[in-house]
């Protein structure tokens, strides 16, 4: 059975026309972009593979440290690749951390970035990371440079050791705008604090630069400050222009969770979404076997 088969993702969403990016990076798919778009990752200063114990399979692994040029992959920027402003964005992606911030010489990691400037010259980007155990979610606006950041505040964080499912959803403001991106780890929303200034305007503005995952930019200029994840990624989707729904997330953690038997992931399943008005579940607990009866 091919990895496009196999993949959750997929499974769940099924043919999603507002996936534009979907990586297995497990199995001998790895980096084979399955949405049907063919935008395929690249591998950069051979970040490799490890033993991947979520399906018993191979992944990638990225061992970056201070000193070392990053190791990552990325989807090459496009006119699809890109996410300007009015633009909804929604991701999906597991992982694992290998070794914590300080083990790694660093105070922060770049999950990914979708860069707008090329060799740290001044214009706009958005960026995934993580300064301990929280998820930050950052972005620069094109038009005036100005940097605009959040930070999870509670509820379930990451863990060396145990794989994590980290969503995210967010639609980039056509002007001054405090709304802030909503950030789901193992099907949980947690809390986001407030923007560091007030998001507006432009960004993302340059098609021609990748979508990075596991470093970012600054660390390709700056390798001794290198940023880089050390840890596993394993399926990784971008959406655009549709911003996936907590139910949906929820009930797609319980169905991979389920999918890949997992026995360890940190933490507690998440219970089943209530019934819609007038109806009573009855039977299953995931999108395909959930069963409805009306209720007089």
């Amino acid at each position: 059975m091919s990895y496009a088969a196999q993949s959750t993702i997929r499974r769940f969403f099924r043919s999603d026309p507002n996936i534009v990016v979907l990586l297995p990076l497990q199995g001998n798919s790895r980096l084979r972009d399955i949405s049907g778009g063919n935008r395929h990752a690249v591998a950069q200063n051979s970040p490799g593979s490890g033993p991947c114990s979520l399906i018993r399979a191979a992944t990638y692994a990225f061992a970056n440290q201070r000193g070392v040029a990053p190791r990552h992959i990325h989807v090459a920027g496009s006119s699809v690749i890109n996410w300007p402003a009015g633009s909804a964005l929604s991701m999906i992606f597991w992982m694992m951390l290998d070794k914590t911030i300080a083990d790694s010489g660093e105070n922060n990691y770049r999950f990914l970035e979708k860069s707008a400037y090329s060799n740290g010259g001044a214009s706009g980007n958005f960026n995934i990371g993580t300064n301990n155990w929280s998820i930050g979610f950052a972005y620069t606006n094109s038009a005036n440079s100005a940097t605009f950041s959040c930070n999870q505040t509670s509820g379930p964080g990451l863990k060396v050791g145990v794989w994590s499912m980290v969503a995210i959803t967010y639609v980039f403001p056509t002007s001054s705008n405090a709304t802030k991106p909503r950030v789901y780890v193992n099907g949980y929303e947690v809390t986001v604090g407030s923007w560091n200034g007030t998001p507006n305007g432009t960004v993302i503005t340059n098609t021609a630069e990748p979508l990075q995952i596991a470093s970012d930019s600054y660390s390709e200029t700056y390798p001794s400050d290198n940023r880089g994840v050390n840890g596993k990624f394993a399926e990784m989707a971008f959406w655009k222009g549709r911003i996936i729904s907590p139910v949906e997330i929820a009930h797609y953690y319980r169905f991979a969770r389920n999918s890949y038997r997992l026995e360890r992931v940190g933490y507690p399943m998440v219970p089943p979404p209530a019934a819609p008005v007038g109806v009573t579940a009855v039977s299953g607990n995931l999108k395909n076997t959930i069963a409805w009866a009306w209720s007089a």
